[in-house]
């Protein structure tokens, strides 16, 4: 019970992830707040007190530079697996040139993945998703980026590539931007995600629909314009994120009230920790 339960919380957070890992990490309102407080060392984990110790041992534990930029990120999500590793590499512009992906299971078979990005004239033009393991010369999945004629972000692409015969890529999904360059809706075949935001800007509401399910996820603020509050709710289940952060702005405790149709509800505390 207390596995399904926490599995089913990281669940919801990996898949707010998209398609950048820890995309997240990366955002120029993130970057300030790391190198203003001067961490190097970010380690967040679950802290679940009916759990033997490291009996679950879920943690992420991120590692930036001084100007607040992200390096690495060491991830180990299920019992007894090994973490897998991220590597970021920046260009000479400062932009994210390549993430390199490993993580190896328990029976020593690898999984290596590499991100690459490229850009035209200052602008993200696409993003190419290798698998290295295999050693294919060809990408797996790429994000193709289009913009307006007034350079706004308009438009990104997915594309998986496909083992038919064509041998080319087909569309998996389709990320539609606002005139302000906000992330309106997301579509695929099977799915629909609509995203709403506050007068200042900030995501106030996102709305997830596929086939019969529904999943409403809102988002709360204080006057500091920190995230304090998210509430998801489900057919099956409710989960609501109390945040709490230092005066530097960056989270130290996540309090998660998980309920789950036919079960007791749960409560699971996600901490974080940084050295300088």
């Amino acid at each position: 019970m207390k596995h399904l339960t926490i599995m089913l919380l990281l669940t919801i957070q990996l898949f707010a992830q998209d398609f950048i890992p820890f995309s997240e990490k990366m955002t120029p309102e993130w970057q300030k707040k790391i190198k203003a407080a001067g961490v190097i060392n970010e380690r967040e984990y679950v802290v679940e007190k009916e759990l033997e110790p490291n009996s679950f041992n879920y943690y992420v534990a991120s590692v930036y530079d001084a100007n607040g930029k992200l390096q690495s990120v060491s991830q180990k999500l299920r019992i007894d697996d090994h973490p897998g590793d991220y590597t970021y590499k920046w260009n000479s512009e400062g932009k994210l040139a390549e993430i390199l992906y490993s993580w190896k299971s328990n029976d020593g078979s690898k999984v290596e993945n590499k991100y690459e990005f490229s850009y035209d004239a200052g602008k993200l033009s696409y993003i190419a998703l290798y698998d290295v393991a295999t050693g294919g010369s060809g990408a797996m999945k790429q994000w193709n980026y289009e913009y307006s004629n007034k350079g706004a972000l308009a438009r990104i692409v997915a594309k998986v590539f496909s083992h038919s015969e064509s041998g080319e890529f087909s569309v998996m999904g389709t990320y539609e931007f606002d005139g302000k360059g906000r992330l309106s809706t997301y579509n695929s075949e099977s799915s629909k995600i609509t995203y709403s935001y506050n007068k200042d800007g900030k995501l106030e509401k996102k709305v997830f629909e596929a086939s019969e399910i529904k999943i409403i996820d809102k988002y709360d603020y204080d006057k500091a314009g920190n995230l304090v509050k998210v509430s998801n709710t489900g057919d099956a289940a409710t989960i609501v994120d109390d945040i709490k952060y230092n005066t530097s702005g960056l989270p130290i405790l996540k309090k998660s009230l998980i309920k789950v149709y036919d079960l007791d509800d749960e409560i699971v505390e996600i901490h974080y920790s940084y050295t300088k």
